[in-house]
Order: C-alpha cells, then structure tokens, then sequence
C-alpha cells in the first residue's frame, strides 16, 4: 500500500502531540513564572521562628542571612550567573557570617533566592544565593548617620533609642554615602584598643579614596578609641568615631546583618 507523504507527516504530528500529552498526565511538575518576592515567603531550608511573618510586616524590619554552608554569590539569581564571590559559614571572627537580605526571588524551576549585600568593591554591591544556604531572620534596628550634624541615630521598631554625636571622615578622606550594613564585631586587643576602643563593628562600608589602609582593604567601621574631641569632629580616615560609653551600647543594640545608611545631610 503506497502512503503519501503528506499522511506520513501527519501521522507524526499526531503521534507527537499524543506523546506530549501522555508526558503531561505523569504529573511532572510545570515550570512556573519567575517573580520577585517578599523575604517573609522565602522558603529557605532553616525554619523562621515563630512570629516571623506578623514582625516581617512591622515599617523598619529588615531582614538578615545568616549562611550556613559555603556557597557562591552570583549577579543574578540563576545557577549560571556569573559568580561574585564565595561566602563561608564564619569569617575572619566567631561570629557566623551574618548579611543583610535585601530581595527575594523565585525562578521558573520554584527555587528560592536571596539578594545579599556583599561586603565587596563597589559599595552597595550585591549577589544572590540560594535560599537553603541561609538562614533568614527579622530585625528591626536600624542605624541612620547624619554627616552634616555629625549624629548617629539607632531606631528599634521606629523608635529611637539612642541618638549621640559622632566623629566622620575629613575632607580629603570622607565618609562613604548610602545604604550598608554592620558585617562583623569584635573585641580589640590590648596594642589597638588605644586607638579603636574596646570594639570595633566593620561595615559594608569602603572608603571611596582609599584603596589600603592599615594593610587592609580601606574598610569603614564604628568604633571608638583616641581622644575626645574626635566625637563630633571631621576627624577621622571615613571611619565613624563615638565615645567608648555609646561604643558599649551599640554593641548591645546591633549585630551583624543591621542596617546602616549613612545620609550627607
């Protein structure tokens, strides 16, 4: 029996459409819409506490992520985006390495992402990871810095808690802008706690004009140490310089993850 052509490729047509179909009925699952989402639906391996979602909706919470495996940060929420930099369970102290979580995603495959700033060059970089790699926690304390009156304000759950002078950056080494975080704390020793204090909290924060400072990487931080009159005053290499008395006290308020946005006005 001689079969045209043309019922050959209809037949496979048929055949075709019938076997996708056959596909769909073994209930695999469909790709779904990639979308942006809120931090409070992030469905990440780490289980929220309880009260999550009714503080998540509170004006000022931000939301922290702690890592807890090592994983690569990358440009976008995607397994094959370019990686910026890879994160570890604890950094240069004994605190975990503590982020501040900025966005959430989901992509079409239904994992979860969280945008994290990094503490990289330029300032206010960012990477995603994913969600299984950290564990996400509400806060809500914030830092405000005001370069022009020279004050720096902590606010918990919009209200303010402490309001002090401190000492910015001078002229030629000024004080970064923008939105940071605090990215670690720890206790000084006894040879550099003249100069800093009893404490120094590092932030996302690097100086604009210098590359190095100190053998480091121009990093800025909170901290206090020298003499008095550095509070208040344009005094310092871009750092912010409190007294050792609000020194102790904003180590009791913040932790790492905490947002700091320095203000020029």
């Amino acid at each position: 029996m001689h079969v045209a052509p043309h019922d050959i490729r209809h037949r496979r047509a048929t055949w075709l459409a019938s076997a996708i179909l056959a596909i769909a009925g073994l209930g695999l699952p469909a790709l779904a819409q990639a979308a942006e989402i809120p931090l409070a639906r992030v469905n990440a391996a780490q289980l929220l506490d309880a009260g999550t979602t009714e503080r998540a909706t509170q004006t000022g919470t931000a939301w922290t992520a702690e890592v807890v495996r090592p994983v690569v940060a990358r440009s976008e929420p995607d397994r094959s985006g370019a990686a910026r930099v890879t994160l570890h369970p604890y950094g240069v102290s004994v605190n975990p390495t503590t982020l501040l979580a900025t966005r959430g995603f989901r992509d079409r495959h239904n994992h979860d992402w969280v945008q994290v700033q990094l503490n990289i060059r330029p300032n206010q970089s960012s990477g995603w990871i994913p969600a299984d790699a950290v564990l996400l926690t509400p806060i809500t304390v914030r830092v405000i810095v005001h370069l022009a009156s020279r004050r720096l304000d902590v606010f918990q759950d919009e209200r303010s808690v402490l309001s002090v002078a401190t000492g910015i950056g001078r002229t030629a080494t000024p004080t970064p802008t923008g939105r940071f975080a605090v990215d670690d704390m720890w206790t000084t020793d006894a040879a550099t706690r003249p100069i800093y204090g009893r404490f120094v909290l590092s932030l996302t924060a690097h100086s604009n004009v210098l590359m190095r400072f100190d053998g480091g990487e121009g990093r800025i931080a909170i901290h206090g140490g020298g003499a008095a009159n550095r509070v208040g005053a344009r005094s310092s290499f871009g750092c912010l310089i409190v007294s050792d008395a609000t020194l102790q006290r904003l180590r009791r308020l913040v932790r790492p993850g905490t947002p700091v946005t320095v203000l020029a006005d």
